[in-house]
């Protein structure tokens, strides 16, 4: 099938390519929203449990 070497170096290919993948879309963001993709994420889940909390509280589920 593949041997050591092979499968090293597509192991190797294939994290660059994520990892290109994920330096643009962190670049993206950074242009786009002023903050990087992992604040981003951070916003949103922060903004996203605000919501439910808010949810909760107005049916007297807390």
């Amino acid at each position: 099938m593949f041997c050591n070497d092979e499968l090293q170096e597509m192991l190797k290919r294939e994290y660059l390519r994520r990892l290109a993948k994920y330096k643009l879309t962190d670049q993206s963001f950074q242009e786009k929203y002023g903050m990087n993709l992992e604040e981003f994420e951070q916003e949103n889940m922060r903004s996203f449990m605000l919501k439910v909390l808010k949810i909760l509280n107005e049916k007297d589920l807390l």
